[in-house]
């Protein structure tokens, strides 16, 4: 009974595994368990190498606008806000989750000016936007 009891189950489980990689193999290119294993590897042990492998095979390399403010009172700039058009995550030090923080440092350096990085209108997902020139004012 122990036997037929661990074979029936043992299959189940096989068909549930099957039926939850299946969806996500078929839509993101990736296996759903490996991709999993990755978060929580990354989440607990702070290991983010598989999860960037998965990453990097579901990414995609495009240009997205940004719009960049600057305030000024004399000839350099006194602050500077940026919002890019790309969703940063997901979490951690994960894909994008850091490039807020790196953008602001950087123009700091260059310029001296208070930076700040908003959240753009985008998602998670690829978003295409028609890009407009801001006129001075």
């Amino acid at each position: 009974m122990f036997t037929i009891t661990l074979v029936v189950f043992g299959v189940a489980t096989l068909i549930y595994l099957w039926l939850v990689d299946r969806p996500i193999l078929k839509g993101l290119g990736v296996r759903g368990l490996r991709f999993f294993y990755g978060f929580l590897l990354d989440w607990i042990e702070n290991k983010s190498d598989v999860l960037e492998e998965n990453f990097e095979k579901i990414g995609e390399t495009t240009s997205l606008p940004v719009l960049t403010l600057l305030f000024k009172a004399s000839e350099n700039p006194n602050s500077i806000l940026v919002v890019p058009n790309i969703h940063p995550g997901p979490f951690k030090t994960v894909g994008s989750s850091e490039m807020p923080s790196i953008i602001a440092k950087m123009i700091t350096e260059k310029t001296g000016a208070i930076a700040s990085v908003a959240h753009g209108p985008s998602t998670h997902g690829q978003i295409w936007f028609q890009q407009k020139k801001l006129k001075k004012f």
